[in-house]
């Protein structure tokens, strides 16, 4: 009887640690689409460049491929830092002839001015 009692107990013990710890365990978080300021940059943007509905969507996807693959090139340890050097240099050109295909004359030379305005040091 003793014995059953206490391997009753050692029972809910355990069931009561496992429970706890499950509970404390959090589940992985989704992977980010896009990182906050990135997405608040992006409406910005939109606003500034009066993009449309069917603009905006194709430059958040083509900003969300850069970003897909300048995280591919960085996690690739096989590559020497010129050759990252080099395939980042590819990426980001492939974005501006992506961007400027998805965006007017205007709009295109208005993006660049954006992007060198922000790339300048605030003294």
């Amino acid at each position: 009887m003793k014995l059953r009692f206490a391997i009753s107990i050692a029972t809910v013990a355990t069931m009561t640690l496992l429970s706890a710890s499950a509970q404390e365990q959090t589940p992985p978080s989704p992977p980010a689409t896009a990182h906050p300021a990135a997405s608040n940059r992006l409406a910005q943007v939109a606003v500034e460049l009066k993009l449309t509905d069917a603009q905006r969507a194709q430059l958040k996807a083509a900003l969300q491929n850069m970003r897909t693959e300048v995280q591919r090139i960085r996690d690739d340890t096989s590559l020497s830092q010129d050759q990252r050097r080099q395939k980042m240099r590819e990426a980001r050109q492939e974005t501006l002839r992506t961007v400027k295909g998805i965006l007017t004359p205007e709009q295109f030379a208005k993006w660049q001015q954006i992007r060198s305005n922000r790339k300048q040091p605030h003294g």
